[in-house]
């Protein structure tokens, strides 16, 4: 009869695996982070520059 457990090495894989998307799976997402805060940092730059120009017309 089969084992119903998996072996070591294929337990390993499975495990190397789930660690591997993981961690790419986090660096993927704090890039998006930081560059979602990027974004908001900019607009917040434009919107500033943008109350100070009319800020200045008048």
């Amino acid at each position: 009869k089969e084992p119903k457990c998996p072996s070591m090495d294929a337990w390993i894989k499975k495990i190397w695996c789930i660690y591997i998307y993981t961690y790419y799976y986090s660096a993927k997402t704090i890039e998006i982070l930081s560059f979602a805060t990027t974004w908001m940092e900019l607009e917040g730059i434009m919107l500033s520059e943008i109350s100070q120009r009319k800020t200045n017309i008048i």
